[in-house]
């Protein structure tokens, strides 16, 4: 599974297929780092920066 803007190329070379038909979603995105990386200044600057991104 995947968003289709990210996959289509692969699925256009046949390097991936498509086995059932396109469904939507609610938009929901996960960041996700092994536990206590959330505090690290690194970790923190780029969930501000990609919430910037998405909003």
């Amino acid at each position: 599974m995947g968003r289709y803007h990210f996959v289509k190329k692969h699925i256009d070379k046949g390097e991936l297929v498509s086995p059932l038909p396109a469904m939507p979603t609610v938009n929901n995105y996960y960041l996700v780092c092994p536990v206590g990386h959330e505090k690290r200044p690194k970790i923190q600057t780029f969930v501000r920066w990609l919430d910037n991104q998405i909003i």
